[in-house]
């Protein structure tokens, strides 16, 4: 959560609390845009292929600290969206 995540569901969890963290998430699609440095890199199309987007990272039980440092590593700037999912005991 501090470096970016919007929630996340604890397992075992209720349809309640998935219909809460999509309400929130689509909540915050009203709000102002976060400022930007002016200076993100565009990534350029090779042969009408779209460029990277997105990154799935997973973890087991033992990876939290790996995955914080991972992403406190990652530039401000980069134009990926993360997706993060961590596997959990029972």
């Amino acid at each position: 959560m501090e470096v970016g995540a919007d929630d996340f569901l604890i397992k075992p969890y209720r349809s309640t609390d998935v219909v809460r963290v999509l309400s929130d998430g689509l909540a915050r699609l009203n709000y102002p845009p976060p400022e930007v440095d002016d200076q993100i890199v565009i990534p350029v199309r090779v042969n009408g292929i779209p460029p990277f987007v997105s990154v799935v990272v997973a973890a087991g039980t033992g990876g939290p600290s790996d995955i914080h440092q991972f992403f406190q590593s990652i530039d401000k700037r980069c134009p990926a969206e993360f997706f993060f999912v961590q596997h959990g005991p029972d």
